[in-house]
């Protein structure tokens, strides 16, 4: 778990004043299994944080993911009422509502709402139909939602140690902003995040998020493999994974040799057989991928390939594996558009935090800059009056 503290600098450049991660406890694979570990987690960690800066800290920007996140392609039609037909914000917010309330069942919760298009009068593919003229207005939306009580949960855990929550963004969406380009967004690219316990994967395509899948495989179960045929701890597999582990055995020898150590025993293994013991599982994570990323009708549009992040990406010979079955060009994750003193800010530990920060920055700007904000940002999740009904 990380959390990091941003601002603009004179130059209104984004700027990473602070970073810091714990070990979290109380939440597995994005659900929360403690609410009361996890909030002494979250406390700990914006305690440290606070003294690093020597600022305090009273809201957050919280990211949430989870097998339970789900997409939604909705489509709502309404009349114009207006008698001389010309279309107002009024106009784009019934029909959003139309369609939210119509595909999106009452245990999921809104996340995010992402218009694709909207017709006019059966014409199509209009990006902003406010003061266009026309009787019948259709919109396209992408939707992305959790389970309402997975949020709930995450909610009390946060607000339990005394911070109150600005918005509460999918991971995915959240890394994406960290590093991925305007450029690459609108020409269209896939995010694969691999965390843990779950794996995001995010489709761009003209600068709108297209399709959505966090799946039940990360580095965890890499670990675990490694634990059960060397017979050590979960822990002790994951230390030996990220200092020798290499994702193509092919490409060593059995020259490279470690010794592993559990407590009266040691032995001495060649990083050929980690690697081996490696391969399969790997090769069935990005197996899985490629599945999802297949069913992604606009694929064939995606000019930029994948971007990799999180820590298995990191692993010797990961990149050329992954190229080689997903058959796409593929390329690691840095942090984009942002300044920093701090050595290890391209860690997979911070990317999603420096998202989280570059959204709220941007958002916030954007409010400096004009009193009329986007109607899209007003259809945001009401996140206050949301804690304030079921807390």
């Amino acid at each position: 778990m990380s959390a990091c503290l941003g601002s603009f600098d004179r130059n209104d450049k984004i700027s990473i004043i602070n970073a810091h991660s714990v070990c979290s406890k109380g939440i597995k694979n994005g659900v929360v299994i403690n609410i009361k570990e996890l909030t002494d987690s979250i406390d700990g960690l914006i305690k440290q944080l606070e003294e690093k800066s020597k600022s305090k800290i009273s809201s957050v920007y919280a990211n949430i993911t989870g097998h339970h996140i789900k997409t939604n392609m909705a489509k709502g039609r309404i009349n114009i009422s207006a008698k001389d037909n010309e279309i107002t914000r009024l106009d784009v917010n019934r029909v959003i509502d139309m369609a939210t309330n119509t595909y999106i069942p009452f245990e999921r919760y809104i996340l995010h709402i992402f218009p694709l298009s909207f017709i006019i009068d059966e014409q199509l593919d209009i990006k902003s139909p406010v003061g266009m003229f026309g009787k019948k207005l259709e919109a396209e939306l992408h939707i992305i939602t959790a389970l309402a009580s997975c949020v709930q949960n995450i909610a009390k855990s946060i607000r339990a140690s005394g911070i109150e929550i600005a918005e509460l963004i999918f991971s995915g969406f959240a890394t994406a902003n960290a590093v991925l380009s305007e450029h690459e967004k609108d020409l269209g690219v896939v995010l694969v995040d691999i965390g843990a316990g779950t794996t995001e994967i995010v489709v761009f395509w003209e600068n709108n998020i297209r399709f959505t899948e966090v799946i039940l495989v990360g580095g965890d179960c890499i670990t675990e493999a490694i634990s059960k045929e060397l017979k050590i701890s979960f822990e002790y597999a994951e230390l030996i994974k990220r200092r020798f582990g290499c994702a193509n055995p092919r490409k060593l020898n059995n020259d490279e040799r470690f010794v592993i150590k559990d407590g009266r025993w040691q032995k001495g293994i060649t990083r050929r057989y980690l690697s081996e013991i490696i391969e399969p599982t790997l090769n069935d994570m990005i197996s899985q991928i490629k599945s999802k990323i297949d069913k992604v009708q606009i694929l064939k549009r995606v000019t930029f390939g994948v971007v990799f992040t999180g820590g298995t990406s990191l692993m010797d010979d990961f990149l050329e594996v992954s190229e080689d079955i997903l058959g796409m060009p593929v390329r690691l994750g840095m942090v984009k558009d942002v300044i920093s003193n701090i050595q290890n800010i391209n860690s997979p530990d911070y990317l999603t935090s420096i998202g989280l920060v570059k959204y709220g920055l941007l958002k916030k700007h954007k409010k400096i800059q004009t009193i009329s904000l986007n109607f899209f940002d007003k259809i945001k999740f009401k996140w206050k009056e949301f804690i304030e009904e079921y807390f």
